[in-house]
């Protein structure tokens, strides 16, 4: 008897013919399963601690004094890799040793900071409970007493009886950059426009030419660049004074601001001098008149009276 095979059922065939010869390879030749240890095994199987500076992503961070009595602060912190099965308790300490360490991997020449001007709050002791991975922050205060301008290298390191240590992490390094009094010859930021409020009740108006924006370059804390801060100094206190009998509003200066004023050459040119405005910021004076309530003759009569003022003292 002949098979007969119509063409239309020629694909069909094939097509079994194929899923056959696959079943029968998955039979013939089985999958290889072999696995290779974690690269990181270790890493996963211990718990390694790492100091960290809220100031920087990395274990290199900047500080900065003024010489003569200033001080500055840092929150630091321990982390581990993972949470702790136990309380623990890690110290942070200055370790003097690793600025030649440090001047030998980066190729700096810095000079150590001075340990006596270094505290820690809590003692130094950082505490991580059971289960957390990350303890309390401490306070490192410094202070400038007895250091002379310069940058200064500061290492903060961690130790602790009950736990590994991550040898890249386990300490933070600080460039302390100590600067005079004077910011120095700078220019005015030219990206940013800065406003100063400044009280001469209580400040002197000098004290804005302290403030200045710079760039450090890590690891060798260098300065790229520094521009000074406070494009608008406004001094307080000006307020709109009243007077009864004549119903004028009046420029009222108290004694502080009118002894600024009266010694331009000492407290302001030398603001001026470095391209600032300094503006005068004038306030309501509890007397229930001011700029929304004031009279087209008031109004008059007080801007010639700030004009007067702002002429005399060349603001």
């Amino acid at each position: 008897m002949k098979m007969q095979i119509k063409m239309k059922n020629i694909p069909k065939i094939l097509l079994a013919t194929v899923l056959a010869a696959g079943l029968a390879a998955c039979d013939v030749d089985p999958i290889d399963t072999t696995r290779g240890e974690l690269p990181d095994k270790e890493l996963l199987e211990n718990t390694y601690a790492h100091l960290k500076s809220i100031r920087s992503a990395t274990n290199i961070a900047v500080m900065g004094l003024t010489e003569g009595n200033s001080t500055d602060e840092d929150y630091i912190y321990c982390g581990l890799t993972q949470a702790a099965k136990n309380d623990m308790q890690v110290s942070v300490h200055v370790d003097m040793d690793l600025v030649e360490v440090y001047n030998q991997k980066y190729g700096t020449e810095l000079e150590a900071f001075p340990s006596e001007n270094v505290e820690f709050s809590e003692m130094g002791n950082l505490h991580i409970a059971a289960g957390e991975k990350f303890s309390d922050r401490i306070i490192i205060s410094i202070k400038s007493d007895g250091v002379t301008e310069g940058t200064y290298l500061l290492p903060i390191a961690i130790s602790s009886d009950n736990n590994s240590f991550s040898e890249e992490n386990q300490v933070i390094y600080y460039g302390v950059k100590v600067r005079s009094v004077s910011v120095g010859e700078y220019d005015l930021d030219p990206d940013y426009v800065s406003v100063f409020y400044l009280n001469t009740t209580d400040y002197q108006p000098l004290l804005a030419d302290i403030w200045a924006l710079e760039k450090i370059e890590k690891p060798s804390f260098q300065t790229l660049w520094k521009h000074l801060l406070g494009n608008i100094i406004n001094l307080r206190v000006v307020r709109i004074g009243y007077d009864e009998a004549t119903g004028r509003a009046l420029l009222d200066l108290n004694s502080d601001i009118r002894y600024v004023l009266e010694h331009t050459d000492k407290y302001i040119r030398p603001l001026q001098d470095k391209g600032r405005k300094v503006c005068l910021s004038i306030e309501g004076g509890n007397t229930g008149l001011g700029f929304c309530n004031l009279t087209d003759a008031q109004i008059a009569d007080f801007a010639a009276q700030v004009k007067s003022c702002l002429e005399t003292y060349d603001l």
